[in-house]
This record gives C-alpha cells, structure tokens and sequence, in this order.
C-alpha cells in the first residue's frame, strides 16, 4: 500500500512493523472510492483523510496522495492555505 510505504520512509520504520492500514481506514473501500468510473470521463473532486502512524493523510480522487506532520497543516490544505507538503511517492 502506497501510504505504508511513503510514511515508512518518512520515519525510516520498517513498513512489517508499523499499524496495519486497516486499523485506520478500511483499504479497500478506499480503492472503491476513487477507483474508474464507467463514465468517459475521470474523478475529479473528492479526497479522504485520516491519520495513520502520526501523519495527516490526504488522498484524492486524482490518486495523489499527501502527507502532513500537522493537523493545522492538513486544514489549512483543505482551507486553500499555504502548508508543506510531502507528496507521497508515486
């Protein structure tokens, strides 16, 4: 899983060792949400977050993934705000 993987290299665990995603968000719901849509046309607006293994986790409809070190800096994502952001690995 792409999250387990960005956030484990982020903190230099190893990814066998940290909380399984699916104690946080339920993975396979996740792939439903945003997975194609029988429509000719791509997702384009929506995200989920949630917080795994201390990180502000942000994935939206476009597959992108980001990762904050701070609530204040996830909010001020979703506000339009200025905040760093570490991409995850594509």
């Amino acid at each position: 899983m792409a999250v387990v993987k960005a956030v484990s290299t982020l903190t230099g665990e190893n990814p066998v060792e940290m909380n399984q995603l699916h104690t946080v968000v339920d993975p396979d719901a996740l792939d439903t949400v945003f997975a194609p849509t029988q429509r000719p046309y791509e997702r384009l607006d929506g995200s989920v977050r949630f917080e795994y293994h201390g990180y502000f986790v942000v994935v939206n409809a476009n597959g992108r993934g980001y990762i904050y070190e701070s609530r204040e800096e996830c909010r001020q994502s979703a506000e339009g705000g200025i905040a760093t952001v570490k991409s995850s690995p594509e």
